[in-house]
């Protein structure tokens, strides 16, 4: 059973364990800033997405980084995350959910890491500046809701692939979900995740079998 309480430090001693050594917030890194860098591209970013000051960008990096951790925790591989729920994730733990343990605090420990930094400027913000916390976290649900939409999208699964992929998903699982993995050749980088198979012809994609 799920346990916000325990669930966070298990995965990070889990996953380093598998990965030497690096805290899971250390490989989500690369793909906040590959996220954030191409939603910046966006010609039609959504209009709920807040003005943000030009310092405060690394601070959204930030909290697609820790999106991702959370989901992480959930048991996903980084490529296997899905990107429908991933835009509520951050909020959820920090302004929306019950019960939920505070950043910094035994149940939501900060991450250890280059990005450790970045991490707890982020959350001395929200604690100190709750309104401006709100903007961000806002800016990071905006950049993860266009992701989803724009893999919900299929961009990399031409039509033909699409239905072999779609029989092969629901034959062995009965059910579909558009996945990080999915629009990693737009982010160029390679996926890991728990089965390569489950991903067979979308285009562009490399998959790294997850540890």
């Amino acid at each position: 059973m799920w346990n916000p309480d325990t669930q966070l430090q298990e995965h990070a001693q889990r996953y380093a364990a598998a990965h030497d050594g690096r805290h899971p917030y250390t490989d989500a890194w690369p793909w906040a800033e590959a996220i954030v860098a191409w939603h910046d591209q966006q010609s039609d970013q959504s209009r709920q997405m807040p003005h943000l000051e030009p310092e405060e960008r690394s601070l959204v990096v930030a909290g697609v980084a820790e999106s991702l951790r959370l989901e992480m925790a959930r048991g996903h591989a980084l490529g296997d995350i899905p990107l429908c729920q991933l835009h509520y994730e951050l909020m959820t733990w920090l302004w929306l959910g019950k019960d939920f343990p505070a950043p910094g605090e035994v149940g939501w420990p900060a991450p250890s890491g280059p990005h450790a930094d970045q991490w707890q400027a982020l959350m001395d913000l929200v604690r100190t500046d709750p309104a401006r916390g709100r903007v961000i976290t806002r800016a990071v649900r905006e950049t993860l809701r266009g992701l989803s939409n724009y893999g919900g999208h299929r961009p990399h699964l031409p039509g033909a692939a699409y239905r072999e992929l779609m029989d092969h998903r629901f034959r062995t699982r009965s059910f579909d979900v558009v996945s990080l993995a999915e629009v990693a050749p737009t982010l160029g980088l390679p996926a890991p995740v728990a089965d390569p198979g489950w991903y067979t012809g979308v285009v562009g994609l490399v998959t790294e079998k997850a540890a």
